[in-house]
């Protein structure tokens, strides 16, 4: 059985520690290191509000300092960061703070552009009386979109919609 006096690493570069076993010891050397900086780049697309997008939409590495010179950027796999969230709030910019597990002092921010949409239309006839079996006129309905961010209404316009029949029913 084996101990080393002291398994603490307390600077970058050369830490030497003393091993002992049956009063022998033998001199060890690790490597110290310190993380410099967590980069995180959203790849997707634009998501629509109230809709998520994936860990695997963003790109996560860390850069290192090995020997007081050397910098290594490493990728770092999804399970090595966390997000605050995944989900779309607003029209325009969300900004999420990624996390790096193993320090969490490091940190690094992402944007995701939430997109409005309608999520649902109405459609009103504002024409005159018209008989039954008779057609009526296109021009004479108003369609409006309904916009999932605030449910503010906008005209559509005549050659965006299109309905199923042009003739009343009975």
């Amino acid at each position: 059985d084996w101990d080393a006096i002291d398994k603490t690493v307390t600077k970058v570069g050369d830490n030497v520690f003393e091993v002992e076993h049956d009063g022998v010891i033998a001199e060890l050397v690790v490597q110290g290191y310190y993380y410099d900086e967590l980069k995180a780049t959203y790849n997707g697309s634009a998501i629509r509000i109230h809709d998520s997008f994936t860990k695997d939409d963003i790109s996560v590495s860390v850069t290192y300092t090995e020997n007081n010179v050397n910098k290594t950027e490493d990728v770092l796999t999804v399970d090595e960061w966390t997000i605050d969230s995944l989900d779309v709030f607003f029209v325009g910019n969300n900004d999420y703070v990624v996390t790096f597990v193993e320090d969490p002092t490091l940190k690094d921010e992402v944007t995701v552009i939430g997109l409005d949409y309608i999520y649902k239309i109405e459609a009103v006839y504002e024409g005159n009386d018209i008989l039954v079996k008779e057609h009526y006129n296109k021009a004479d309905v108003a369609v409006y979109g309904v916009y999932r961010s605030d449910d503010r209404k906008e005209r559509l316009a005549t050659e965006d919609w299109h309905a199923n029949s042009l003739m009343v029913a009975e």
